[in-house]
């Protein structure tokens, strides 16, 4: 199983520019992809964590949103935060399939 590690603390800048919302998405996506090898119950947490930082994104831009911030909300955070609806669904049914073969492992 691999670990997941952070390249550096994301989000949370004082003075957030789309710039370093654009890296702290790119992290996560990069996290994404080994989702699939970690706990459940870690992989949703993160999932989760990774969609309301997003949605915390989503509304400090709609606070002053201009033509930059609406792109960046189009192409970016309204994508990613697609992704992690699937990630979770996708991961759900690996979650259930892993149950199923256990509860059959066991015979109930």
């Amino acid at each position: 199983m691999s670990e997941i590690v952070w390249t550096e603390s994301p989000g949370y800048d004082a003075s957030p520019s789309l710039e370093s919302w654009r890296k702290e998405i790119g992290q996560y996506y990069q996290i994404m992809k080994v989702l699939v090898d970690e706990d459940p119950r870690e992989a949703f947490q993160h999932l989760s964590q990774f969609s309301a930082r997003a949605s915390e994104m989503r509304s400090n831009i709609a606070i002053q949103e201009g033509r930059r911030e609406a792109a960046f909300r189009l192409k970016i955070i309204d994508p990613f935060l697609d992704e992690c609806d699937r990630q979770f669904r996708v991961l759900s049914r690996i979650h259930a399939i892993r149950q199923m073969e256990w509860d059959m492992a066991r015979g109930t």
